[in-house]
């Protein structure tokens, strides 16, 4: 189990953080292992990673508007999670 959060807290969220940042994708701090994602259409969003075997959800953000919440996983995961989504930014 520390091996696991180790590798999520350590690893996996600096990755997809540093990526978000790369493609100026606004995300909200989180010390959690999850973010929540600022993105236009999240809805078609979700519907496109789901196609991809990637279970994300919506979620308000703390000012109301849509967010799409993402879990994070083991570098592995996110790593695939990385390349679905980069393929839909085109």
């Amino acid at each position: 189990m520390e091996r696991y959060v180790k590798e999520v807290m350590q690893e996996s969220k600096p990755r997809l953080e540093g990526f978000l940042k790369e493609e100026g994708i606004f995300f909200y701090p989180s010390s959690a292992n999850y973010l929540l994602l600022k993105i236009a259409n999240p809805e078609k969003i979700i519907e496109s990673l789901k196609s991809n075997g990637i279970l994300v959800r919506p979620k308000p953000a703390p000012d109301g508007e849509k967010t799409l919440r993402l879990s994070i996983g083991t570098l592995k995961d996110t790593e695939r999670f990385i390349r679905a989504f980069n393929s839909l930014l085109g």
